[in-house]
């Protein structure tokens, strides 16, 4: 095992870090270039663009505005066929449109809210990722991973 030096705690350690994590805003890590859908988007094209892009969520929009999100879960709500499993009924459910699964009503951030706040509302609302709006239209998003590059503790040793 590798000699690792011992850090004196230093108490004024973590205040700054907290202090330095709140001033970074949604804009600086949130993805810009975007994969969306749209309402009539179909659940066979859904389920290729998961496959495609490893995403677990994809903002619903109509034309520039965002209407909503789709996610993996979603998909597998719809597929998941049960005891009633039939080859014809599997297929006639990839003809569904994502306007039939899609979740209306977003959580979303702005792009001057703090990483901290995004952090939050993924904790609150159990999300993956969260669309960034102004107005209404859609500008980026942000996922738990953007967040995790900024909010591990980093004591300056990379």
């Amino acid at each position: 095992m590798a000699d690792t030096p011992i850090r004196k705690w230093d108490r004024k350690q973590p205040e700054t870090l907290l202090g330095k994590v709140r001033e970074i805003r949604v804009s600086g890590v949130m993805s810009r270039d975007l994969v969306t859908v749209t309402e009539r988007t179909t659940v066979k094209e859904l389920h290729r663009l998961f496959e495609a892009h490893n995403y677990n969520v994809f903002p619903v929009v109509k034309g520039r505005e965002l209407i909503g999100t789709v996610t993996k879960l979603d998909l597998l709500r719809v597929v998941s066929v049960g005891m009633n499993f039939s080859i014809s009924r599997y297929w006639k459910t990839f003809a569904k449109d994502v306007g039939d699964i899609m979740h209306g009503a977003a959580v979303t951030l702005r792009p001057d809210d703090t990483i901290m706040t995004a952090a939050n509302n993924m904790v609150e609302f159990d999300l993956r990722s969260i669309p960034v709006v102004e107005g209404k239209r859609l500008v980026g998003i942000v996922s738990w991973n953007d967040l995790m590059e900024h909010l591990v503790l980093n004591d300056g040793d990379e």
